[in-house]
């Protein structure tokens, strides 16, 4: 008979959280969210056929899953997850049912549900927090979020040693978004062109990215500025679930595609 395997405790990332949570800069964000990539949390579930009345459920092969979602006044849907089996207890002392998962695959499984904040230990009892969507959606892609603009375009980078990997769109952009696009690039004499292109982060999905050629060497803050515009000029044709990812292109750090007509969007005129 085999033997349950005990439930995970993420020690890691509790301490990690807990940094957060007296300390939220960003060096104790990007501890955070390593240790969210490396975690396995814990589920909870509505029964399923045959399973155990409580507990840790076996999930095997394409076994259907009813998880517990909550939702607002406006319809948004959040999904529960714990670090530990005494922080779901906190939650639903009994009758709990759950299940283990790597949280890279929550993530995903939140998207594809149309989640919009995953909610990490509600009751405590030591420590909690919510991951909003822009959040995880980066960290299903292997991506680390940076933070958040006034505008809401989100800063992200890329752990170094991860393998990226680029080409071109594999499915075509709307008409809607590419004259948007066009326009909002127009509208910035820092920016010389531009070039849409698909960048793949690690095993994760395919992202849509903008890259921009800017004249000459424009400082960090500028191209900061421009990229948040960009972003917010974009949002109104974005369809739902759609994103738009942008990034800057150098002599130095310009991505291994090929930047050709196929990928060219726009290019000022002279």
């Amino acid at each position: 008979m085999a033997i349950p395997q005990p439930a995970p405790t993420n020690p890691d990332l509790v301490r990690a959280m807990q940094t957060v949570a007296s300390s939220d800069d960003a060096p104790a964000r990007q501890t955070l969210y390593t240790a969210f990539l490396q975690s396995t949390l814990l589920v909870p579930i509505n029964a399923a056929e045959g399973a155990p009345a409580t507990g840790w459920q076996p999930v095997e092969g394409e076994t259907n899953v009813d998880f517990v979602v909550a939702q607002d006044d406006q319809e948004n849907f959040a999904l529960f997850a714990f670090t530990d089996e005494d922080s779901l207890r906190a939650w639903k002392a009994e009758g709990s049912r759950f299940i283990a998962l790597s949280a890279k695959n929550l993530f995903q499984i939140a998207l594809d549900m149309d989640i919009a904040t995953i909610l990490i230990n509600v009751a405590g009892p030591v420590v909690g927090g919510e991951l909003t969507r822009w959040e995880f959606q980066a960290l299903a892609n292997g991506v680390m979020p940076a933070e958040q603009g006034d505008e809401g375009a989100a800063q992200m980078t890329i752990p170094p040693g991860t393998r990226v990997a680029f080409g071109p769109l594999t499915q075509p952009a709307s008409e809607t978004l590419v004259v948007t696009l066009k326009n909002a690039l127009a509208a910035h004499p820092a920016i010389r062109g531009a070039h849409l292109f698909e960048m793949q982060v690690g095993d994760g999905e395919p992202q849509r990215v903008a890259g921009i050629e800017f004249e000459g060497e424009p400082a960090d803050a500028e191209i900061e500025r421009v990229m948040n515009a960009l972003g917010q000029a974009i949002t109104p044709a974005l369809g739902e679930d759609e994103f738009l990812d942008f990034m800057a292109l150098g002599d130095e750090d310009a991505p291994p595609v090929t930047l050709d007509a196929e990928t060219r969007i726009y290019e000022r005129a002279a």
